[in-house]
């Protein structure tokens, strides 16, 4: 059982990003380094400074404007974390995450995982217990196929599911259904994001949109969250394109949501936008050449954020002649200093800590809806386990739970400050 584990657990490790890159990382209880650009020549860890403060600006002061058919200067980003948990969580028959678990919610008091084939939905304190789970997948009017998004909301407490039926379906913590937003055919919603109190913001599947679709001519709308009406829309451009290589065809993705803060970079526009929360956008990045530029497509995205850092994705639209899948499109990542304005091609990028713990995970994909300033994974408890037998462990807090554990029990989630 053991073995058949972590032949499956190989598989989970690999990040798959809608532009069909192939991404992995690896963090270790001390650090964490991920090298971007793959142009750029070796800096050693000990020589990159140390971000002291993480401050909370969303957008920088004045409008930035960046060609990207120019050289920037490299910045290293190192920054330091704060505060670590670990958090075993509940095992019973009933409660028990598979392969396929992925993180999709964290916030100061909960952490919603979701096993997305068999579709369970577990709601974790942050204590580790399972205060509620459910799975209805099935054909029924009230279940779902699959879970394609969700959105939880901790003062409903209810979760919203999108499927890939096109359908919005809502049930409590507990799993008792609530309500249902059906969608025509010829619509088909690629993500819904928890606006505020009252509205989900849905964006479009920009690649699969056609003339009939509401979101072809309005591609983000505001949707009630108690009647699923439409109640209002984002003021964006509505010609769409999408991500075109030869018979490969992809989207990239429309926004980032970091805490409170909502980024909007369409790729069907030039201009990058806070999103805030009277629905108003607020222009902070315009890009050149324009992603309308017939001699060469350039996608421009904003990928991650990290307190006063917005880390940027640029790719070009087109295939790199016999390279691997992972590198068949050319991409560059820059981060822009939110609280300068200043924007610079993305070098090395490592957390720092002081821990004694040395055991290596690989980093899970981000959440959709994360706490400000948290990195967040799930560590499986015969890594662990092995980790402590091979002196890996060493920290008296880790070690008592790393004891505690059986090696089929649920994973340790492992929440990060900076």
């Amino acid at each position: 059982m053991k073995s058949n584990r972590r032949i499956l657990r190989k598989y989970t490790i690999i990040i798959k990003t809608t532009m069909l890159i192939l991404i992995s990382g690896c963090l270790t209880m001390g650090c964490g380094h991920r090298p971007v650009n793959n142009t750029q020549t070796h800096v050693p860890w000990d020589s990159v400074p140390l971000i002291q403060e993480q401050k909370g600006y969303s957008i920088p002061p004045t409008l930035v404007t960046i060609d990207l058919t120019k050289d920037y200067p490299t910045l290293n980003l190192k920054i330091e974390i704060k505060e670590k948990m670990y958090v075993p969580l509940e095992t019973t028959p009933e409660i028990l995450l598979d392969k396929d678990r992925r993180v999709m919610y964290l916030s100061e008091k909960y952490c919603v995982i979701i096993n997305r084939q068999r579709g369970d939905v577990f709601i974790f304190n942050l204590e580790g217990k399972c205060v509620g789970n459910f799975n209805h997948r099935g054909p029924g009017p009230i279940d779902y196929r699959n879970i394609s998004d969700i959105v939880v909301d901790e003062k409903t407490e209810e979760v919203f599911i999108l499927t890939y039926r096109r359908d919005i379906l809502v049930y409590t913590f507990n799993g008792k259904y609530q309500r249902k937003f059906d969608w025509p055919p010829d619509t088909r919603i690629g993500k819904i994001f928890n606006f505020n109190d009252t509205a989900l913001l849905v964006s479009g599947e920009q690649a699969y949109l056609n003339e009939k679709s509401l979101l072809t001519k309005t591609p983000f709308i505001l949707l009630s969250k108690k009647t699923g009406e439409v109640i209002g829309s984002l003021n964006i451009r509505p010609e769409r394109i999408a991500l075109f290589a030869g018979e490969l065809r992809t989207t990239t993705p429309n926004m980032l949501k970091n805490g409170k803060d909502i980024y909007l970079s369409d790729i069907s526009s030039d201009t990058l936008y806070h999103i805030e929360q009277d629905g108003k956008l607020e222009p902070f990045l315009v890009r050149t050449p324009s992603v309308f530029d017939k001699k060469k497509q350039i996608f421009f995205q904003a990928k991650e954020k990290f307190g006063s850092y917005l880390t940027l994705e640029k790719t070009v639209n087109e295939i790199v002649p016999n390279a691997p899948q992972e590198q068949m499109f050319k991409v560059e990542y820059y981060v822009l200093n939110l609280e300068t304005g200043e924007i610079f091609k993305l070098g090395i990028f490592k957390f720092s800590s002081n821990s004694e713990d040395t055991i290596s995970i690989g980093i899970d994909v981000f959440p959709i809806d994360i706490v400000a300033n948290t990195i967040v994974a799930l560590i499986d408890a015969d890594e662990l386990i092995d980790g402590l037998k091979n002196g890996d462990v060493k920290s008296v807090g880790l070690k008592k739970i790393v004891s505690a554990l059986q090696e089929e029990d649920n994973p340790v989630l492992l929440i990060e400050k900076f």
